[in-house]
């Protein structure tokens, strides 16, 4: 047998440092310092004393775009590389506590019960509560991972302490640990091993407490089962008595037993209860408001510091940054107006995939409307009449399962178009979490659900094209239906080949698509030519993909924080509003500059964007004014990667609105060609004209 010793430290070092003694300028680097180590994730102690130096030494607005770029930019972009580099990415890691030590000041009760809760999202885990904090640190945690919780998710380890009075639980202080620290581990296929600091929170911010040791190992596909962190089991039976952990000599002796069997201290994660929904609600549903849940928490936990106050003054004040920002545009302006009208039409099509009261609700088929509450099937119905089909003409009506990742959907024939059209709806995973696919990332359950969909109706598909002698499949969606709608017209043209080299057309008709697929799938030439999406101008719903969601996060925290800037006080109104707009405009292009495409979604395929203002004259022309017509232009997908809180942000989103947008550029359209034929007449008539005048001074010449 082997004897191992858990050491229990006593000191630890001031974390907090102020230049000159200035509160305020101590607040701004400690605000820099969180987001730098948000981004970095996990380092040492030495390695945090020489970033705070480096960023005292730094002027407080200048710091986080230097600093930031400098230390973690070339991290960011191999960590966002690591899976498509074709390194592995593991499946599971398992983490054991080696350490843990608290300043003299901070020591825990020693007679008291404490317990550690260990959280990864959405898997939970918390010891017992008992008075050997030791026992509990024996524990093995073991968490699933993948390229999602590489690139996003964090490791929350709390410590807890329960009073004597009523068993009352207060948090001793929490360790957080970025999981993209650990690429260096990953990539060597070996074992991590850190000090991160602990950290409690303390008005006005966090104060570090201690600081913890982890081991964490890695099990990749295919490898045995994880063993504990050395060849023998761990030790597990105490020699000597339990430590106080307010005595700074005392070590606590541990002794391995042989042959014991230590899957006794694999922990088992908690089991989330939703209470009463739990008996309600299937099992589907019950799964998405633990993702919402996860996605909640993801946004306002990790790392956040703010005050609903305070978070309501950092949304005002973007909302204001953002009011004096136009939409980025490219001005490359479309003429085709059969385009437009075909996507108008098409646009229908998906408002009707909303059911027969949404869609009266939408502004369409009032006068079926009484009928539609009163007979059965009438959301097939009011599809039937609005459009003019027979019955023949629907192939496949999958809809009314309202499970999460089963999409609903419809395939029918459009005789006017000649054309099948498959228009997709879905109520798909809240928790936008990426997955590989073709050598990219994916949107998982738009992934999940465009497979279901076209494994369950691929046949079908393929014989209504021979039954009713059609040109053309169009892939239509609104919203994440038009995210699904993508993928399922990359599938179909991977499974048709057949069909394609028949003659048949197969493209996707997306209206305000969410972002659901890597930059290289988004941009892949197959991508660009048969998937069309239009995306209406300040909708927010093609702006919005978790990578851009936790940016915003550090853009509303940066907000926050230059609101408590004490530089602004002495400022008029509008002067410390054009300062501060400029400080949040210098962090908001830092974000945007760094290494971190891998870490965001994107749209696939063209992009058409909707506006109101910007019109050129002519394609070669520079000259640029504004009005009040509605026009149409071809953007790109690094257009739509930030979340701007502008008017109209949800409305936008409606399809409706769409539908009056698309009005408004057929009309602009319509009037360009009656122009450009008025002026083409008066040209010809001006030409005749000098032609007659020509003839007659010639015959009066001779």
């Amino acid at each position: 047998m082997q004897s191992v010793k858990l050491d229990i430290k006593k000191e630890t070092e001031e974390l907090y440092i102020t230049s000159n003694g200035d509160s305020s300028s101590g607040t701004n680097i400690k605000y820099e310092e969180d987001i730098l180590l948000q981004k970095i994730g996990p380092v040492s102690v030495e390695e945090q004393k020489k970033l705070r130096l480096k960023l005292e030494t730094t002027s407080c607005h200048t710091s986080i775009n230097k600093v930031l770029s400098q230390e973690i930019g070339e991290q960011i972009a191999t960590n966002a590389d690591l899976l498509l580099s074709g390194d592995p990415i593991p499946d599971q890691i398992l983490v054991q506590i080696k350490s843990l030590e608290f300043d003299p000041l901070r020591q825990p009760n020693p007679s008291a019960k404490k317990s550690i809760r260990l959280v990864i999202h959405p898997v939970i885990y918390h010891t017992k509560p008992s008075v050997l904090l030791e026992e509990q640190m024996k524990k093995m945690f073991l968490f699933p991972f993948d390229y999602h919780s590489f690139v996003f998710d964090s490791m929350k380890i709390d410590f807890y302490d329960y009073g004597t009075f009523l068993n009352t639980k207060k948090k001793l202080g929490r360790a957080y640990i970025k999981l993209n620290a650990l690429k260096n581990a990953i990539t060597n296929k070996k074992e991590f091993e850190g000090t991160f600091p602990l950290e409690a929170k303390e008005f006005p911010h966090m104060q570090e407490i201690g600081t913890i040791k982890l081991n964490i190992k890695f099990h990749y596909p295919n490898d045995p089962p994880l063993t504990p962190v050395d060849s023998r089991p761990p030790a597990i039976r105490v020699k000597s008595a339990p430590p106080v952990l307010n005595d700074r000599d005392l070590t606590t002796e541990i002794v391995e037993v042989d042959d014991f069997d230590y899957s006794n201290l694999l922990m088992h994660p908690e089991v989330r209860s939703l209470g009463i929904l739990d008996m309600v609600l299937c099992q589907e549903t019950r799964d998405a408001i633990k993702e919402i849940t996860v996605l909640y928490n993801s946004f306002f936990d990790n790392g956040w510091k703010l005050t609903k106050l305070e978070f309501l003054e950092a949304y005002m004040l973007l909302e204001k940054y953002y009011a004096q920002k136009p939409n980025p545009v490219t001005g490359n302006l479309i003429h085709d107006v059969d385009i437009m009208q075909k996507a108008q039409r098409y646009l229908k099509f998906s408002m009707a995939s909303y059911g027969s009261f949404l869609f009266h609700w939408f502004g369409y088929g009032h006068n079926m409307a009484p009928l539609s509450a009163i007979r059965m099937n009438s959301d097939k119905r009011i599809v039937q009449d609005f459009f003019g089909l027979d019955k023949q003409d629907f192939i496949c009506w999958e809809y009314g399962q309202n499970l999460v990742s089963v999409p609903s959907y419809m395939i029918i024939r459009d005789p006017e178009t000649n054309a099948i059209i498959n228009v997709a709806d879905v109520i798909t995973d809240a928790l936008a979490r990426y997955e590989p696919w073709n050598g990219g990332l994916v949107h998982r359950g738009v992934l999940r659900s465009a497979q279901y969909l076209v494994d369950r109706s691929l046949n079908d598909i393929k014989a209504a094209v021979v039954k009713f002698n059609v040109d053309s499949i169009e892939v239509i969606g609104h919203s994440l239906g038009a995210s699904i709608s993508s993928i399922v017209t990359l599938l179909l043209r991977e499974k048709c080949k057949d069909l394609i080299l028949s003659g048949i057309d197969i493209r996707a008709w997306n209206f305000a698509t969410a972002p659901c697929c890597s930059h290289d799938l988004a941009c892949k030439p197959e991508t660009l030519n048969y998937i069309y999406n239009f995306v209406n101008e300040n909708d927010v719903i093609p702006r919005l993909s978790y990578g851009n969601l936790m940016d915003f996060k550090e853009l509303v925290k940066f907000a926050a924080n230059e609101l408590k800037n004490g530089e602004y006080k002495k400022l008029k109104t509008s002067e410390k509003f054009s300062k501060m707009f400029l400080t949040i405009d210098a962090y908001r292009e830092t974000l945007k500059s760094n290494p971190t495409s891998g870490q965001k979604l994107y749209i696939p395929g063209t992009i058409y964007y909707l506006y109101k203002g910007l019109y050129r004259s002519s394609t070669k022309s520079s000259l640029v004014y504004y009005t009040k017509d509605i026009v149409c232009e071809k953007s790109t997908p690094d257009l739509f990667t930030d979340i701007s809180l502008r008017r109209n942000w949800l409305f936008h989103h409606f399809p409706d609105r769409y539908d009056k947008k698309f009005k408004g550029v057929i009309k602009f359209l319509l009037k360009r060609i009656n122009e450009e034929e008025i002026d083409k007449v008066e040209h010809f008539w001006r030409k005749w004209r000098k032609m007659d005048e020509f003839e007659c001074v010639s015959e009066e010449g001779g």
